[in-house]
């Protein structure tokens, strides 16, 4: 099946413990990652190698929950880390002590612009 086809599992996800240290991730009401180590798809079974621990467990499922409506590719390519940097330059700009600077005007229209180009991304718009 092509790439472009294939869709992740949609959330929100959730670790459901299984007892003596195994758990699960899952998405609705089916596995996503099982206890055995072995991911689950609709395509396809295949091996991971590990079971997963407690804390990959669980940072898993806050990343794809926290990541939900954000396309695969933009965070592919760093649209989570690029939107702090261009939201804590926006509000550097926006919070300055004085307007003596003359160049503060300027980098407050490159902050703004920048992290609407950057939230267009987050949102698949771009």
């Amino acid at each position: 099946m092509m790439a472009e086809q294939m869709q992740h599992t949609p959330g929100p996800w959730r670790v459901v413990e299984k007892g003596r240290g195994w758990r699960e991730i899952w998405a609705g009401d089916r596995a996503v990652v099982r206890a055995d180590g072995y991911y689950s798809s609709k395509y396809d079974d295949y091996e991971c190698g590990v079971a997963i621990s407690e804390p990959n467990a669980r940072r898993i499922v806050a990343c794809v929950n926290a990541c939900d409506g954000i396309p695969t590719e933009a965070l592919e390519s760093g649209v989570v880390r690029e939107l702090i940097k261009a939201a804590t330059r926006y509000l550097a700009a926006t919070m300055r002590e004085s307007d003596d600077d003359p160049n503060c005007w300027f980098e407050e229209e490159f902050a703004k612009a920048w992290l609407c180009e950057v939230l267009a991304k987050a949102r698949g718009e771009a």
